[in-house]
């Protein structure tokens, strides 16, 4: 197994970024569906979102092995939004990489990026 891998699995957890965590308890709260749209494997996300106990908050979890193309192709996100039953331009993607950013517009939702903990809009989209 990969030094980084290791680490993910078996070392401190990874830290949770307020903000996002508020927004997810937020649409929870608000009973609104709620999913991951992962760049990563099963193998790596399933036991990371265990270990943080965050499995009531992100019931439905899209991988790296769901899809046929990772980002920044859009399916992953497309994918998310067909599991919990929502056309793409109806949900709000977050993200933290460059990747993923590409990926949520493309797959035509609205995107907040992730920057120093908080939530900010991406420029350029539209508003309806």
């Amino acid at each position: 197994m990969p030094a980084s891998r290791s680490l993910l699995l078996n070392g401190p957890p990874p830290q949770l970024i307020d903000s996002t965590i508020s927004l997810l308890r937020h649409a929870e709260a608000l009973r609104l569906p709620r999913a991951v749209a992962s760049a990563a494997a099963g193998v790596l996300i399933h036991p990371v979102i265990d270990r943080l106990g965050l499995g009531a908050l992100l019931p439905v979890v899209v991988t790296a092995e769901s899809v046929a193309r990772g980002k920044p192709a859009p399916e992953a996100y497309l994918e998310a939004a067909r599991l919990i039953a929502r056309a793409p331009n109806w949900c709000l993607a977050v993200d933290d990489a460059p990747d993923g950013i590409t990926s949520a517009l493309t797959a035509g939702m609205r995107v907040l990026a992730v920057r120093e903990g908080l939530l900010v809009p991406v420029p350029g989209q539209t508003q309806e």
